[in-house]
């Protein structure tokens, strides 16, 4: 049996699978997802505010969707944008904006429209609408994990997984095939058969690649431990170090722009 997880002391919303399952798939536009799998005969579901007395993830979390059909469980948490129209602050003044949570200007004057800061800069101080997605589900299971402010955590043994996420790491400890794409955040696998890791701004980290690997960074180093030959490691800003056992690789599977490179 798997190490329960730990949820929030106030979930807002719990769900039990009715049949086994083999996919599940979570969409969370802000907060966290966290995955066990495990020997476990179906999945639970808990939905939870990141921040107590957030009204605004109360609400997203109760228009939220959670559907079971014919073996694939799907959990969508919807969008929850701030009001439009503010405008005109300044110093360290304190509103609602960006993708649902709270700006605090640094200076100059900040405006959002559309639920987001579309001029001046602002620093993200508290997520508000943030929603905590922890789900246990059987192990093997097909999982698609998606969010857009959001970090990603799996742990136990995974079968396929998809993760992306636009600012916020991902974080796998094992899984037979891994595609995990992010724009600003880590990206670190335990183990896999087969990856695929792309990140913008951020580092890749895998334990142990055994079949086969393509992994992209732009701005970041890249560290792996492979066993397979059909591997490729790519950074434009960062150093690249692999650690080839039993194989041996070519100098043109290990590549940086700007760094070191290195195979041993």
């Amino acid at each position: 049996m798997p190490t329960p997880v730990t949820r929030s002391a106030h979930p807002s919303r719990v769900y039990t699978s009715l049949a086994p399952l083999e996919a599940v798939s979570v969409t969370v536009p802000v907060g966290s997802i966290r995955i066990e799998s495990g020997d476990v005969a179906t999945a639970q579901v808990s939905l939870a505010p990141e921040v107590a007395d957030d009204e605004a993830a109360d609400q997203a979390i109760a228009e939220a969707t959670i559907t079971e059909v014919g073996g694939s469980l799907a959990v969508t948490v919807p969008h929850r944008p701030a009001a439009d129209g503010a405008s005109g602050v300044t110093g360290s003044t304190v509103i609602a904006g960006g993708v649902g949570q709270i700006i605090q200007a640094t200076g100059g004057s900040i405006t959002v429209a559309g639920g987001r800061v579309v001029s001046g800069t602002g620093l993200v101080m508290v997520p508000s609408g943030a929603v905590e997605a922890v789900l246990t589900v059987p192990a093997q299971v097909r999982l698609l994990l998606d969010g857009q402010d959001v970090a990603i955590t799996a742990t136990g043994p995974a079968g396929q997984v998809t993760a992306s996420s636009v600012n916020g790491s991902i974080h796998l400890e094992r899984a037979e095939t891994v595609v995990a794409i992010t724009a600003n955040g880590a990206v670190q696998i335990g183990e896999a058969a087969n990856v695929e890791a792309t990140t913008t701004n951020g580092s890749v980290r895998i334990g142990l690649v055994t079949d086969s690997a393509v992994l992209r960074a732009t701005n970041g180093s890249i560290r792996a431990r492979t066993t397979t030959s059909d591997f490729s490691a790519r950074s434009l800003n960062g150093n690249v170090e692999v650690h080839a056992e039993v194989v041996s690789l070519p100098d043109s599977a290990v590549r940086t722009t700007h760094g070191l490179a290195r195979v041993r």
